[in-house]
């Protein structure tokens, strides 16, 4: 497939720069990013505090079957500290996502605003071509019966 005129090659550089500037790649990333630190709330939550409750339930209810053999009395430990510190995290990814997305919205919104585009002009309607050449034609006809 050969250029035409019309289709001029972009550069890499230019590509990719108008690829990672649209919309939707940073809302992609924001999701990405969000959801990573999500995960880790929900893997939190389910080793440091409902793993530990259901092993609870379980060793009460086991020990109290004296011919499932000897149970070894071990504490359950329900690590608060370890969901609380997940969640401090994402809020803190969170807050920082947020701000980065303010910023690059602030940074596009002033890139648009210093390279004002001109619009090419547009293509004159049949009526609009009717009217100039019928215009013409008026003013050639009044300037030879001068």
């Amino acid at each position: 497939m050969q250029d035409t005129p019309e289709t001029p090659k972009k550069s890499i550089t230019r590509e990719f720069r108008e690829f990672i500037s649209k919309g939707n790649a940073i809302d992609l990333a924001v999701g990405m990013i969000i959801g990573s630190a999500f995960t880790a709330i929900v893997n939190s939550l389910v080793n440091s505090i409902i793993n530990p409750f259901l092993a609870a339930i379980i060793h009460a209810f086991v020990s109290l079957f004296p011919f499932y053999g000897r149970i070894v009395n071990s504490a359950v430990w329900i690590h608060t500290g370890d969901f609380l510190g997940a969640v401090l995290r994402f809020l803190a990814i969170a807050l920082v996502v947020f701000v980065l997305v303010k910023v690059i919205n602030l940074v596009q919104n002033r890139a648009e605003k210093s390279l004002k585009i001109e619009k090419l002009p547009t293509k004159p309607t049949e009526l609009e071509l009717l009217t100039e050449i019928r215009d013409l034609l008026k003013a050639n006809a009044t300037s030879e019966t001068e």
